[in-house]
């Protein structure tokens, strides 16, 4: 039982799915939809799913509340601009966005990428006044000028640009390496059932495979599931989002891994404020 919400790299399990390809590596998988990341935490605590898609903070968050501990077992992709920070056309910069309402949803990695938004440009998260929302609603929140900026990624900030109504004032380039998002799992699963999550892996790759060589079908499968045009969903994929290959795997989890230092340092900001 793997939980899935709404983020590109995250589809090719949907196409997985829909190829047959976990049947074929003889893994039964049922994909679990979620509109919202925090109900994906409380899912995990009751256990009602296994494991699922989830950002590295997510994963920290998890270890550090709960009795259920999430592992990784794959690290999915890495944002390379695809998160953003919007703001009206009149906020000229971050540092323009103090005494400002900004839109984030209720999950550590929005804190983060705004915390971090923020500190590079001399700002301190106190210096803003946060507005709670689904990603989902955002747009909307901007119409309405309830909130005067917005952390977003897409396929909803690629509605909002396409909109007029907010543009981005930062993103994800400026933090290389510091926001991944990972399958991951009870430990359970993955000290007895190793063969399993195994199995998941080679079908994910199959997918990315899939989608290499089949690329409007591809396209057309898992944009559909994200509500989007096939356009908007390739444009979302090669335009600030890069899947780790499977090659790299053991570079990232393995003894030699690189993941201690940034994980040490999402560690300290979300302590730091409490998440």
């Amino acid at each position: 039982r793997i939980a899935l919400i709404r983020w590109p790299p995250f589809e090719y399990l949907h196409l997985a799915q829909e190829k047959g390809f976990f049947a074929e590596e003889g893994v039964e998988v049922r994909l679990i939809e979620f509109a919202a990341v925090n109900d994906t935490q409380r899912a995990f605590e009751h256990d009602k799913i296994d494991g699922g898609t989830f950002s590295l903070l997510q994963v920290l968050q998890n270890r550090d509340v709960l009795t259920r501990r999430l592992q990784i077992a794959l690290v999915i992709d890495s944002s390379e601009g695809a998160d953003v920070l919007l703001a009206r056309p009149e906020i000229g910069d971050v540092a323009a966005l103090r005494g400002k309402r900004i839109g984030v949803s209720i999950s550590p990695l929005d804190i983060y990428f705004l915390t971090r938004a923020l500190e590079l440009h001399g700002v301190n998260l106190e210096d803003v006044s946060l507005v709670y929302l689904r990603g989902m609603d955002m747009l909307e929140g901007l119409r309405s000028g309830r909130i005067d900026g917005a952390a977003s990624y897409p396929p909803n900030s690629s509605q909002i640009e396409a909109t007029g109504i907010a543009r981005p004032i930062f993103d994800s380039r400026r933090l290389p390496g510091e926001i991944m998002d990972v399958l991951a799992f009870d430990e359970v699963v993955n000290r007895e059932r190793p063969d399993d999550v195994a199995a998941v892996i080679r079908a994910f790759y199959r997918a990315v495979r899939f989608s290499e060589q089949h690329p409007e079908e591809a396209w057309r499968i898992m944009a559909e599931r994200e509500r989007v045009p096939p356009e908007t969903f390739r444009e979302a994929m090669q335009n600030g989002i890069r899947l780790v290959p499977l090659s790299e795997q053991q570079r990232l989890l393995g003894e030699q891994s690189t993941l201690p230092v940034v994980v040490q340092r999402i560690s300290e900001v979300l302590h730091e404020h409490g998440q």
